[in-house]
């Protein structure tokens, strides 16, 4: 993940971007699909992505480990 110390800007900007992640997927910002949802955002963060809207709603693919075989 982040390999570096985040500024508090950008620190803001995640969590607002995770808040409205959460209230777009509605789901609990203190449970466990809100922490793969930080996850994801820090992730998206991390390829470069910093604009707050495209972190909140940009798709997410989710890899089920089914083999489509």
């Amino acid at each position: 993940m982040v390999g570096r110390i985040l500024s508090d800007d950008e620190i803001q900007l995640l969590k607002r971007a995770l808040a409205s992640r959460c209230e777009h997927l509605s789901i609990v910002p203190e449970g466990c699909a809100a922490h793969i949802a930080a996850e994801q955002i820090l992730e998206l963060f991390d390829l470069g992505i910093t604009d707050e809207r495209k972190l909140a709603m940009a798709p997410i693919s989710v890899d089920t480990g089914r083999s489509r075989h």
